[in-house]
C-alpha cells in the first residue's frame, strides 16, 4: 500500500511518480490518496497492510538533515521502537550513537563505518536528489 497525501502538492507528485515507476517494473500498487493529517496517523501504525498499515510513502528532507550521521533519520537502526517502522540494525544504531561521544578524529572514523553499514543494511532507498553540490557523505 502506497500512501499519497493528496493535499500536499510536493509529496503528491512524488507519490504519483513513485507509483508509476513501481508499476512500470511490474509491482502491483495499491495507492491510497489521503489528506496529510490522515497520512501522519497511518504512518504511526505498525500493523500489517490488511489491518490498516502501509508499505511505502514518499518524502523529502533538507540536505542539512542528511549531512550528519548523528541526526540522519533514515539511517537509524532503532527498529519498531522508533516511528515510521525504521529498520532494526544494532550495528548501525550503536555506531550512530557513538558519534556524539567521541572527538573529531573518532567521529570521522565512526561516520565512515556508518556509511559501510548503510550499504549493507540498505535502510532506505534514495531515488532522487537536488542540484546542490554533493555533501561529504556522498563523497
Amino acid at each position: 500500500m502506497l500512501l499519497i497525501p493528496s493535499d500536499f502538492p510536493t509529496l503528491k507528485a512524488l507519490g504519483d511518480v513513485g507509483a508509476d515507476m513501481l508499476q512500470r517494473i511490474g509491482i502491483n500498487v495499491d495507492t491510497q490518496y489521503v489528506d496529510w493529517g490522515s497520512m501522519l496517523q497511518r504512518l504511526a501504525k505498525t500493523d500489517p497492510v490488511e489491518q490498516g498499515g502501509w508499505s511505502i510513502f514518499h518524502t523529502y528532507w533538507s540536505g542539512l538533515d542528511q549531512l550528519d550521521p548523528a541526526v540522519h533519520v533514515s539511517i537509524r537502526g532503532t527498529g519498531r521502537a522508533a516511528s515510521l517502522r525504521l529498520p532494526t540494525s544494532a550495528r548501525l544504531d550503536n555506531a550512530r550513537r557513538l558519534v556524539d561521544r567521541h572527538d573529531t578524529g573518532s567521529t570521522e572514523r565512526i561516520a565512515a563505518a556508518i556509511q559501510v553499514q548503510v550499504f549493507e543494511d540498505v535502510p532506505y532507498i534514495r531515488w532522487g536528489r537536488s542540484c546542490h553540490p554533493p555533501s561529504p557523505i556522498d563523497r
